[in-house]
This record gives structure tokens, C-alpha cells and sequence, in this order.
């Protein structure tokens, strides 16, 4: 058994190989890596270190094309952020302004470590708040787990959220602004 975290007690963004898989220690706890089974056997002989370094030397990420080239990448993992993932959230947050609905406009873009949120301004000047995990531990949730949720000036609406999807992005958008209309309307009549 071998693990990216040899030498060391566990801590915030390790992974973890045991014998029912890989995991990616959080703040919460643990979560399961969607690695492949045949890229986990072709790790299996290799030292930890030349496992890491297979695992992410992946090529440029600047030379691909969003979203289709990012899915399946291995994000490479740092202390600090890395020119692939910079490249990786410029081409995302041209995408998300090129598949805006029709009176949407993106109001800022706040960075994590290996992730994003943004604000998007409806055509109701509402916010909806979209976030996407960290890249680099789960791949292509950015592309399938995209979380929308609704805020309101000071009022979170932190039960009021959708899922999203690239490829049904601006459809999601519209649908959950939607929702949230009749929604605050629904509210609205019972005060």
C-alpha cells in the first residue's frame, strides 16, 4: 500500500491509496477519487513519486480546447496556483460569458486554490451564484457538478440551488431562474 502522503500525518488535500481505493482527504473527511482501475494497476509498481509525477505530467493545458479537452485531465497538484489551472479558468469563465441567456451578464469571478465562483447577474438583477469543486481531486465535476445557487443582496438562498452541466449551461441558468420566480412569487403571495 502506498499513499501521496507517506511521512506524515494526514492533512487537508492528500491523497490516500488504500485497499478499497483512492481518497482525497478534505475538511469534512474523506471522498473517493475517480481514478480508473487500470491507471490505479499501472500505479501499483511504481514509486509514490514516479506515480505522482505519470499521474499529472499530462502536457500543456494552454494548447487545449474547453471544455472537451479538459475532461479526463489530471490537474497537476501545488501549493500554490498553477499556469495549467489558470488556463483551465480563463477558458471556463469565456465560456460561461459566451453561454450567458439573453440578459445575463458575469459580475466577478472569485478563485480558490484548484476552483472558482462567480457571480451571475439575471435579467431581473438577481444573483445566481455558480461554484465548481476543486479540479484537481475530482475530475470532470467541473463539467457535470457545476452547483448554481441563488442570492439575493443579503438574503442567501442557500436551499434554493440546482445542479449544471456544460453542456446544458445556459438551459440550467434560465431554468433555475425561472424556478426562483415563481418561487419568490409563491413567497411573496404568502406573506
Amino acid at each position: 500500500m502506498w499513499s501521496f502522503s507517506q511521512g506524515h500525518s494526514l492533512s487537508v488535500s492528500d491523497i490516500v491509496r488504500t485497499p478499497e481505493g483512492l481518497f482525497f482527504v478534505d475538511l469534512i473527511g474523506w471522498k473517493e477519487v475517480g481514478f480508473a482501475t487500470a491507471l490505479e494497476e499501472e500505479f501499483e509498481s511504481l514509486p509514490v513519486m514516479d506515480a505522482f509525477t505519470k499521474l499529472f505530467d499530462k502536457g500543456q493545458a494552454s494548447n487545449r480546447k474547453f471544455p472537451e479537452g479538459y475532461l479526463d485531465y489530471r490537474f497537476q497538484s501545488s501549493v500554490e496556483r498553477t499556469n495549467e489551472y489558470a488556463s483551465f479558468e480563463t477558458k471556463f469563465r469565456n465560456y460561461i460569458k459566451k453561454n450567458l441567456p439573453d440578459g445575463f451578464a458575469l459580475k466577478s469571478l472569485t478563485t480558490n486554490h484548484f476552483g472558482f465562483s462567480c457571480s451571475i447577474f439575471t435579467d431581473n438583477d438577481r444573483i445566481i451564484k455558480l461554484s465548481i469543486p476543486d479540479v484537481r481531486y475530482f475530475p470532470n465535476e467541473w463539467h457535470e457538478k457545476i452547483h448554481l445557487r441563488f442570492e439575493n443582496g443579503k438574503d442567501k438562498f442557500t436551499d434554493f440551488s440546482r445542479p449544471a452541466a456544460i453542456p446544458t449551461l445556459k438551459d440550467d441558468l434560465t431554468r433555475i431562474n425561472e424556478d426562483f420566480k415563481k418561487f419568490k412569487k409563491t413567497k411573496d403571495n404568502e406573506m
